[in-house]
């Protein structure tokens, strides 16, 4: 099994091959990981930035040249961001590195939450920060602690604010329940020491990379599921019960999802019905760009199709009634809309009829927006 274990780690996560001598305790393993995932997101950074790799600001980022804790984690927040690069499998050193298509065909790599949140970690604990990995279904975290009080650090939404919730201690894990003030979607966050929680959680990934139904890792897109698994040769992958592995490397972290049993199962439909509803999001996002590149005949700019919205949100509100008709019996569009408009919703209608799910979804946003005499 050792054997076994190594193959799929030499294949899936380190950046050079390592003996089995990196297998003897979760903290020889997670040193190993630490130290490959420091010189791929230092890659990323540098590339991102154009910045020459020995000469980069991101290698000289000083405690003592900012005003406060708070001030530093945000500068590592901003070269982490997941607009400088980002791939929903980007969950190891290896694969943060390597270019995977997305869903619209397009090369990317980078990292994902889990990964965005071991390489702040990293980067903090060289400062000499006490932190701790959070973990709740579908999202990874860092905890900092700043005397004597707990800070919650999200690179991938840019998120920096102290936590008020209650802590229970159990040994191996921490269960949090946040608290309104938190601001926080997820009602809970189990916290892991961090060395050994990442191992748990490249783990309990490299797990669901298994099974491509699993829409926690790669938020339900094939193209970068059939990605990953043509890597390499899976069948080492699937040979191996990831929740034995973690079970020898880290035991009894994983005792939450038994304890706390209802209200996670809870949380991962809450969850999963969230991040379905976000993948819709982001379909009619695509559209709605390509629609406005159709209509105005010019290059799509968020800002540019924000302000053609602002301009022309009045008439189509106007209109309300007749457009969401139009949309629900797919009748012409009434003639007096001006050009721009028409050609704008027409597209918008024309990639949006064969996806049933996905028009319903649009209609219930365009109601909302049209009818409700609301600007988006």
């Amino acid at each position: 099994m050792q054997n076994k274990l190594l193959a799929v780690l030499n294949s899936f996560v380190f950046l050079t091959k390592r003996s089995g001598d990196c297998l003897k305790t979760v903290d020889t393993l997670s040193t190993e990981v630490q130290n490959d995932f420091r010189q791929a997101v230092q890659k990323l950074i540098t590339e991102s930035n154009g910045w020459d790799n020995k000469n980069s600001p991101f290698l000289s980022l000083k405690r003592e040249d900012y005003k406060n804790d708070e001030s530093l984690i945000v500068a590592y927040h901003r070269l982490l961001h997941p607009q400088n690069f980002h791939s929903p499998a980007g969950f190891t050193p290896k694969l943060c590195l390597y270019p995977q298509i997305d869903f619209m065909g397009k090369k990317i790599r980078g990292l994902n939450c889990l990964g965005r949140a071991i390489a702040l970690g990293i980067f903090l604990k060289r400062h000499g920060y006490k932190i701790m990995l959070a973990i709740r279904p579908s999202h990874a975290v860092i905890i900092v602690c700043l005397s004597d009080v707990m800070y919650y650090c999200d690179p991938q939404e840019d998120h920096l604010f102290r936590l008020h919730g209650k802590f229970r201690n159990h040994g191996e894990f921490y269960w949090y329940e946040t608290h309104l003030k938190d601001n926080l979607f997820s009602k809970f966050f189990v916290f892991h020491e961090f060395s050994s929680g990442i191992i748990n959680a490249i783990f309990g990934n490299l797990g669901f990379l298994q099974n491509s139904d699993n829409y926690e890792l790669v938020d339900e897109n094939d193209h970068l599921v059939n990605t990953i698994r043509n890597f390499v040769d899976t069948t080492v992958l699937d040979s191996i019960d990831w929740n034995r592995m973690q079970e020898h490397f880290c035991p009894n972290m994983n005792l939450y999802i038994r304890k706390y049993k209802v209200i996670y199962l809870l949380e991962c439909e809450r969850t999963k019905l969230r991040i379905y509803q976000r993948d819709l999001d982001k379909k009619f996002d695509q559209i709605a760009f390509d629609a406005y590149e159709i209509a105005t005949g010019e290059k799509m700019m968020k800002e540019k199709l924000k302000k053609f919205l602002e301009i022309n949100m009045p008439i189509m509100q106007e209109y309300g009634e007749t457009i969401i008709h139009s949309f629900d019996f797919c009748q012409d569009f009434c003639s007096d809309l001006p050009d721009q408009i028409l050609q704008y919703l027409m597209h918008i209608r024309a990639k949006i009829a064969d996806d049933v799910e996905l028009r319903d979804h649009v209609v219930t946003k365009m109601k909302h927006r049209l009818l409700s005499q609301s600007v988006p």
